[in-house]
Formats: C-alpha cells, structure tokens, sequence
C-alpha cells in the first residue's frame, strides 16, 4: 500500500536518480497515476485534531464551570519551564491554589520537584510520545480534581513541534524561549 495516498500499488518502492530534480513531475512512490494525495493527508490530520479539539473543548468546560485558570507550558527541552514553574509554586505559595500536571516520555525527575513544593501534581508519562492530548489531560483531572478558583499548570513534554497542533483545552499557551548567551 502506497503511504502517501493510501492506494493498492503493489509496491512502495521509490526510485531516485541522482542529479535531477528531487521531483520532475512524477510521483516518487511506486506508480504513475494522478491522485491528490495532499489532500488524503490533510483529512487524516483533521480527523485525529477533530477528536482531540472535541475533548479539548470537554476540558475547557470543566475549567470554566470550576474557574480554573489553565496553562500550557511548552519549550524545548532543558529550557526551564520546570525551574520556572518550581520557582513561580514557591513564590506564590499561600496566595492561590495551585495544581501541576507533568508530561514526560520516561521519567518522574520534574514531577518530584513540583512534589517537593508542597503542590498537587499528576505524571503522565507518554513513552514514545513527543505531546501530551486532551484526552490524556481529561484522564489526569479525573484523578486528581483540582480545586475551584485554581491555577492549573500543564507542562507538556519538552518538544515544540508536536504540542503546538494539540489544544488541551487551556486558557493561554505559554511559550519558554532559552537563548544561549555566545558560541565561541
């Protein structure tokens, strides 16, 4: 099966002859039929983000009937969004309650350091998963019940391609940006 356009053509093998153009009118993958295979590829994206956007918008339900004030955090990795969060729960402590979800592929490491303020938080761990979804989102509030009149910290797995395409049903994005200071 072709994996461009999803057609039966017996073979996905792509030729390639080196020195002319990477395309020169022809389909590279294995037959020489016309279909609009871009538009294949848009439907699929817009099906999986239509079901995410519905549990997003679930999720945004729920925030708005409890008032609680829902943030995105993504930034590459090692950037500082759990330092900065870490800092911001410390800083603020006593004056609004607070609640963290933590998305990692593997580890624990940055929801211990939330713990370790005193703050409610939830792991989700996505293994191979560069995003968190609003369907892993709606699981981790069903857990963990942030109270009303709250702040609700999302910090999504480091990775800034994937999470941008993914509404979680938050009230604002918030995007690290770390630059480094000089290349010697």
């Amino acid at each position: 099966m072709c994996a461009t356009c999803g057609c039966d053509s017996g073979s996905s093998t792509a030729i390639h002859h080196l020195g002319e153009t990477a395309n020169s009118g022809k389909d590279l993958h294995g037959h020489d039929h016309s279909h609009t295979s871009q538009k294949t590829i848009v439907d699929v994206e817009k099906d999986v983000l239509h079901q995410n956007n519905l549990l997003a918008e679930r999720n945004r339900g729920y925030f708005d009937a409890k008032n609680i004030f829902a943030l995105n955090l993504v930034s590459s990795p090692g950037s500082g969004k759990t330092s900065l969060l870490e800092r911001t729960l410390i800083d603020l402590k006593g004056e609004l309650e607070f609640a963290v979800i933590e998305g990692d592929q593997q580890t624990t490491n940055d929801a211990d350091r939330i713990h370790a303020t005193g703050t409610k938080v939830t792991q989700i761990n996505t293994g191979k998963g560069c995003h968190l979804d609003s369907h892993m989102v709606l699981h981790a509030l069903q857990g963990m019940k942030p109270k009303d009149n709250s702040v609700l910290f999302i910090e999504n797995v480091g990775n800034l391609v994937c999470p941008a395409m993914f509404d979680l049903g938050e009230k604002e994005r918030v995007i690290l940006l770390r630059f480094v200071s000089s290349i010697k």
